[in-house]
């Protein structure tokens, strides 16, 4: 920090440990003055992350950086000699079009996925990127598959309404909530309820604090599989329990308000219980336990947490986005899963500097989609 540095070149800034603290540091030596230049240099590392978010606010004109991307084509010795019964499939033609790219760059990729990539067309989207877009997307060690999560992002619908359902926090208001229209509220509905549908609901909590992580509410329509709704903000436990009423009553369906589920670790042990003794919400998740003493058994409120379970509902959240069969509309929900990584020891979670609480509730909810309650 006490030096004064004109010209800096980071390189590999996507794989830095701290790379956002590291760089705050780096950056204060440098003065603000003509004759000085920095370069943040790097191979991509999957979505999310100092060099990703720098990359893209100078794409996007946020900052003064210039961005740069050196994609394959533009390197004249990824060219192959034509074969005589050389022709181009679909794919290969949309590829053409796309970037201008002649037979003979079409020749050597056909070459390179066949010989250098083991058969497999991802492995050259990793190695040998066409557009920055697919660098960042194939790259890094993803827990979800961010092909589909890619095509989920440039199809993101506008919400049919942001705001918040609103009434005061005593158990016989929490039926009849009013949605009041905010430029900035933290709940945002895709879809209105049917009232000839069913609708779950899956939570994440948090303490609530300026410093804590965020609590969400996921609305997943049982007909459909669709994510509907989505509340995203900081909220203290308790009150919590009474939004989750609030948004249970007001997905109101088939049989009438929508199952909740929350997280029952930590702090969604007061959401649990609020909801259960205090506003005595009629549909409530409840797992199946086997006591140790008795053998028999029990249903205990809310989903519990834990390397088994935890792994039971990214699975099936996985196989949904594999599958594609379900609308998936929220920007915060999908970039979250995009930053939902393998770390060293091989264990799924947020990449470092993300969150993975939208993921964890929407995870939730879709284990609910095929409970009945008993």
């Amino acid at each position: 920090r006490g030096e004064t540095v004109h010209n800096f070149h980071a390189s590999e800034v996507a794989f830095w440990p701290n790379a956002e603290d590291l760089m705050l540091a780096a950056m204060q030596q440098i003065p603000d003055h003509p004759d000085t230049i920095t370069i943040l240099e790097s191979t991509a590392n999957g979505v999310g992350g100092y060099f990703f978010d720098m990359y893209w606010n100078a794409k996007n004109k946020k900052n003064d950086f210039e961005a740069i991307f050196l994609p394959w084509w533009i390197f004249p010795e990824y060219s192959r000699k034509l074969e005589p019964d050389f022709k181009t499939n679909g794919q290969e033609e949309q590829l053409r079009q796309a970037f201008c790219l002649t037979d003979e760059q079409i020749n050597w990729r056909r070459w390179c996925i066949a010989n250098k990539c083991g058969g497999d067309e991802l492995k050259l989207k990793q190695e040998y990127p066409a557009s920055d877009r697919e660098a960042f997307i194939v790259s890094g060690t993803p827990r979800f598959n961010v092909v589909n999560l890619a095509v989920y992002h440039e199809n993101i619908p506008q919400p049919k309404f942001i705001g918040e359902l609103i009434s005061e926090d005593k158990p016989e208001l929490v039926k009849i909530p009013e949605i009041h229209k905010i430029e900035r509220g933290r709940l945002k509905i895709f879809q209105w309820p049917n009232p000839q549908h069913s609708y779950v609901i899956g939570g994440d909590t948090a303490k609530g604090t300026e410093w804590s992580d965020f609590s969400v509410l996921q609305v997943i329509d049982k007909h459909t599989g669709d994510q509907t709704a989505v509340w995203h903000g900081k909220i203290d436990p308790t009150k919590l329990a009474y939004l989750a009423a609030r948004l249970g009553y007001f997905y109101k369906g088939g049989q009438d308000c929508a199952l909740i589920g929350i997280e029952v670790n930590k702090d969604g042990i007061t959401t649990n219980k609020v909801l259960h003794s205090e506003i005595a919400y009629p549909k409530l998740y409840r797992r199946r336990t086997v006591d140790r003493t008795t053998e028999k058994n029990e249903f205990k409120l809310g989903f519990h947490t834990n390397d088994r379970s935890r792994e039971l509902i990214l699975n099936k959240l996985s196989r949904w986005i594999n599958e594609g069969e379900f609308s998936l509309n929220d920007e915060t929900t999908i970039m979250e899963c995009m930053t939902f990584v393998y770390d060293e020891n091989g264990k799924a979670q947020a990449q470092e500097g993300c969150h993975d609480d939208c993921v964890m509730a929407l995870a939730i909810a879709i284990y609910l989609f095929d409970y009945n309650i008993k």
